[in-house]
């Protein structure tokens, strides 16, 4: 069985790997993140250990990258095939689980079937940027292995599941619950009763764990400024927006149509009939689950892996500005799953047995059309903005996103009408502030530009990305001094930053100081000499300043680090025809 669920698992997700990369996250995480390019060193894997780059501390996650980069480089593809197999390797994991803590082979592949190919597994495995969600419910399960042969006797297997449930941490914070799963299966499926006392004090170290990961992922999110305070917004409406959530989440996973990357967060606008819905559809699936613990304990414990694994993102603490997201269910669905499937009667009778084989079999079906079908909306950054503008309704992010999207086109003027209407639609979503100004200085705007981008700085003057965008504006529009003032402004907490020392340069260089602009070319070669236009650019300067034996040097370096730099080669065969024969 094991063989068949990895067979289907793996043919269901197959076509994960004709996807690309999207603009959403992947950038940072994989297609332009140098470290990750790097490969794995030792430099590298300090980096991850210490970093909180996209508000997150997950090193293992990071490590994984790195390492696909070593196998399979820029093609998308091999990256998503990793994560396809770890998704698959979990899958397996989970069915031995069941199997071994119940005994029963056909209800633990059919638990585990569901989990691996239901539509909402689609955004967790194809979308590179959410490797962490996989790494972590695999480390997760490999933890619960543990637990169980410790609690058969084999007290070295404690240290295997505390080590697993490290990594897991270490790879997306989702499983601080942890500890708290630990108690439910101590209930079901071991049914191993023993007194509190002695219980907790065994599940305390993992909970030392869970709040060390906790303390991290604030530090990560605020590091980034993600992480949502109360200020301004009622405790009420947060009540309010994880009630909701938590019933959407339940029709999600019954009826996993129009699903998408981004479900706008719309606090405060939760109708009465809505609410008061979900708090009926709740309270009826807790007092059945309630009444039935004793005799069908899975639904029980099902229900409360469900309610207490979506804590953390259930939006009473807020990260981000998303009020639900596929991904999110990764782990605590299976608890539904599992809680209904050993909760259902055995069928006695061969002709239930084979209506209740020929539903499972219709059900994995639909779902394994419909998760196909979810593959074919995370082909390309265009298609998975369409799919989200086509499903939910004032969706500023995906307008963001399609404006990117054009803009990386070059449709200049439907980019910018997408970053307006994002706008429009969500006035404080400062990011496509930011671009509607870059937008406009490729339309040959600046004056415009600069003002969209003086107005973006000052409501987010710590985005070194939007502070940069208006010196190009400040730049394009003469606006020399304030240009300059900016960039030595940017440099000065940045140091490091050699793009930012070229572009200094440059504006220098314009302004006639060639002699600082050398200065700040030779500062930015030290930082980074394998970059062909500073050495380029150096030479220009050189050049400029009548220093031809120490110009032609930089352009043969730009040209050796670059043989296809036409202007390089352009500017080196004018030197030496000025310089004449040595």
């Amino acid at each position: 069985m094991g063989l068949g669920l990895a067979v289907g698992t793996l043919t269901v997700f197959l076509p994960t790997l004709r996807n690309g990369f999207v603009d959403m996250d992947d950038h940072d995480y994989v297609t332009a993140n140098g470290w990750v390019q790097r490969g794995l060193s030792a430099e590298g894997v300090r980096w991850a250990f210490t970093t909180f780059r996209m508000g997150n501390w997950h090193p293992v996650t990071w490590l994984s990258h790195m390492l696909d980069w070593e196998l399979w480089g820029p093609l998308a593809g091999g990256h998503h095939a990793s994560a396809v197999l770890l998704h698959t390797a979990t899958v397996v994991l989970l069915f031995a689980f069941f199997l071994r803590t119940t005994g029963a082979p056909g209800r633990s592949a059919l638990v585990a079937a569901l989990f691996a190919i239901h539509p909402l597994r689609v955004e967790s495995v194809a979308w590179a940027s959410e490797r962490k969600d996989v790494l972590s419910l695999f480390f997760g399960v490999i933890a619960l292995h543990g637990y169980v042969h410790f609690t058969r006797g084999h007290k070295r297997a404690y240290w295997v599941a505390l080590g697993a449930y490290a990594l897991s941490l270490a790879s997306k914070p989702m499983l601080v619950t942890f500890p708290f799963l630990l108690l439910l299966v101590d209930v079901w499926p071991l049914q191993r009763i023993r007194r509190p006392a002695a219980s907790l004090m065994e599940k305390l170290p993992f909970a030392l764990l869970a709040a060390a990961s906790s303390v991290l992922a604030v530090l990560a999110q605020r590091s980034v400024r993600a992480l949502v305070t109360l200020q301004g917004e009622p405790v009420r409406w947060r009540l309010e927006s994880a009630l909701t959530s938590y019933a959407r989440y339940l029709g999600m996973v019954a009826a996993p149509l129009d699903l998408c990357a981004y479900y706008p967060l719309r606090l405060g606008e939760t109708p009465a009939s809505t609410l008061l819905l979900s708090t009926a559809v709740l309270a009826m699936l807790g007092g059945a689950a309630f009444a039935l613990r004793k005799v069908r304990p899975s639904a029980w414990v099902g229900l409360c892996w469900y309610l207490g694994t979506l804590v953390p993102v259930i939006g009473l603490v807020q990260f981000g500005n998303q009020a639900l997201a596929d991904r999110y269910t990764y782990l605590p669905s299976l608890g539904l799953t599992f809680g209904i499937i050993f909760a259902l009667p055995v069928p006695q009778q061969r002709s239930l047995k084979a209506l209740a084989t020929g539903v499972s079999a219709a059900v994995l079906t639909v779902l394994a059309l419909l998760t196909v079908r979810q593959i074919g909306t995370w082909r390309d950054s265009e298609a998975l903005f369409v799919q989200a503008l086509r499903v939910t309704a004032h969706n500023a992010f995906a307008l963001h996103g399609m404006g990117v999207v054009r803009l990386g086109q070059g449709r200049l003027p439907e980019a910018a009408n997408d970053f307006r209407a994002a706008l429009q639609e969500d006035p404080t979503l400062n990011l496509a502030r930011s671009n509607l100004g870059l937008t406009l200085l490729r339309e040959q705007k600046p004056q415009e530009a600069a003002k969209v981008l003086e107005e973006a700085v000052a409501r987010e003057p710590w985005d070194t990305a939007t502070r940069y965008n208006q010196v190009l504006a400040q730049q394009a529009a003469g606006q020399w001094e304030a240009a300059t003032g900016n960039l030595r402004a940017l440099l000065a907490e940045d140091p490091s930053n050699s793009p930012w020392r070229e572009r200094l340069a440059i504006l220098l260089g314009q302004a006639g100081h060639l002699g600082e602009a050398a200065s700040e070319l030779e500062k930015g070669v030290a930082l980074d000499p394998g970059a062909s236009s500073l050495h380029f650019n150096l030479g220009i300067t050189r050049a400029q300043a009548g220093d031809l034996t120490r110009a032609i040097p930089e352009f043969q370096t730009a040209l050796r680090l670059r043989p296809d730099y036409p202007e390089a080669r352009q500017a080196l065969a004018h030197a030496l025809q000025d310089r004449g024969p040595m």
